[in-house]
């Protein structure tokens, strides 16, 4: 046992003087990537002139998931490779290997320096649509930054040319202005006079250079960002970035990119306290089309559901359930469409009928993860007689326990492996509009 733990502990001495890490799904520890027979010729060739003692670095993400990547990169109906790799255990930033092929021998062209310690997508893009290609190298730091790196590709032979490279938090490539070409969005946070800041940047490919359009400030106060939606209007677009405040809540910032004057707004920013309050959430709810109408709506919670109440051991203590009222852009304001409750593990949300509204509260029971839908007077603050209740469960469970603890209940929905279970339905119709009016949010 004192010898294999020896073994081990060597092992992993090893692993990280080289940089490595035993968790990271990015690197190819122990082994040269799996290789085509056609791609031996270049394995052969890559290591004749950049060296066998490397370590290859694999693409996290994105179309291609090699250290090699190969492609008709330049257009002249040739292959062209990327190699990332590190060349040795004392260096902790990726290298390019660049390779042609000319004739069915691979030559090595360039060799280059990237931006990160390791690849984390590569993307094929006629930015502005002149019919020669861009690559976009986005890479991680060690401290779990991002950097995009962008080249123009150059042909006789082939060379990359670095065309812009900046930090980044979240990005989106997209046609945004109906012109035909790509620009670059992107989000970053960073740390600016003792304080964090947060900022929207939008850039295209002009000549030889990647021009910025514009920039704009955003909320500092949140943590990082969910990714980005885009909506196609006559005067641009809008940008939809769902963002994180502190370790559960939620914001979602809204950003207008005019086409004709090139320039970006966030309507919903408060221009004082430069802060994001109006899409504020206490749980990660993303933003979503909720309607079908191809407008994703926001989840704001500004209210909680009055008389609410949680039942701890043989207590019931007043509990905090606030409503989500979906909203929509319109006109740089937000505009109503539907109010819910949302489940706290963000899988099911109860959309409330206009019968049932300003007439009932919620009884929440942790333990077993049931609703209680009781009748409330908001006038009187009084609560009255019980409506119906559900528990959300498992499949799993319930097969276990519906002899049992769901003896009583009747199946309303199920999703996957999530079931929802309804209480004391008092008749088909009821059951009938509880079904629709809970929906499953893809988790």
């Amino acid at each position: 046992m004192r010898t294999a733990c020896k073994t081990f502990a060597a092992l992993l001495l090893c692993l990280l003087l080289g940089g490595c890490t035993l968790f990271s799904p990015v690197r190819d520890l122990l082994s040269s990537p799996a290789f085509s027979p056609g791609n031996e010729a270049l394995r052969r060739a890559f290591e004749s002139s950049f060296g066998t003692q490397v370590q290859y670095c694999t693409p996290i993400s994105g179309a291609y998931l090699s250290a090699f990547v190969v492609d008709d990169f330049d257009g002249d109906d040739g292959e062209e490779a990327l190699v990332f790799y590190l060349p040795d255990i004392f260096t902790s930033t990726v290298h390019i290997g660049v390779l042609d092929c000319e004739d069915g021998v691979w030559l090595r062209t360039a060799e280059l320096e990237g931006g990160g310690s390791d690849v984390y997508s590569v993307e094929r893009i006629d930015l502005d649509t002149d019919g020669s290609t861009e690559i976009v190298l986005c890479w991680s730091t060690p401290d779990n930054s991002r950097v995009m790196s962008i080249y123009a590709c150059a042909d006789a032979p082939f060379s990359l040319q670095r065309l812009s490279e900046q930090a980044y938090t979240e990005k989106l490539l997209a046609d945004f202005n109906s012109d035909g070409r790509t620009e670059i969005f992107t989000l970053s946070l960073y740390s600016e006079a003792g304080s964090q800041t947060a900022r929207a940047r939008m850039s295209e490919k002009s000549g030889a250079r990647i021009a910025l359009l514009d920039q704009i400030e955003l909320d500092g106060k949140v943590s990082g960002y969910a990714g980005v939606l885009m909506q196609k209007t006559d005067f641009g677009c809008v940008l939809y970035a769902d963002a994180y405040k502190g370790e559960a809540q939620m914001i979602t910032e809204v950003i207008r990119f005019d086409a004709a004057a090139s320039s970006m707004t966030a309507p919903l920013l408060d221009a004082q306290t430069r802060t994001n309050e109006r899409t504020w959430r206490s749980a990660a709810i993303r933003c979503r089309d909720m309607d079908g109408d191809g407008v994703p709506e926001i989840p704001c919670q500004r209210d909680a559901l009055p008389g609410a109440e949680a039942l701890r051991g043989d207590t019931l203590r007043a509990y905090t359930v606030y409503l989500t009222h979906w909203c929509a852009f319109r006109g740089d304001e937000l505009v109503p469409v539907a109010d819910c409750l949302v489940h706290e593990d963000l899988r099911w949300q109860f959309r409330i009928p206009d019968d049932l509204r300003a007439r009932f509260t919620l009884r929440v029971d942790p333990d077993a993860d049931t609703w209680s839908f009781i009748e409330f007077d908001p006038d009187t603050s009084a609560h009255g007689t019980h409506l119906f209740s559900v528990a959300f469960t498992t499949r799993a469970q319930w097969v276990k326990e519906r002899g049992s603890v769901y003896a009583s209940y009747k199946l309303l929905r199920s999703e996957r492996e999530d079931v929802l279970l309804l209480y004391e339905a008092q008749d088909s119709e009821m059951l009938s509009t509880l079904s629709d009016a809970f929906t499953y949010m893809q988790p």
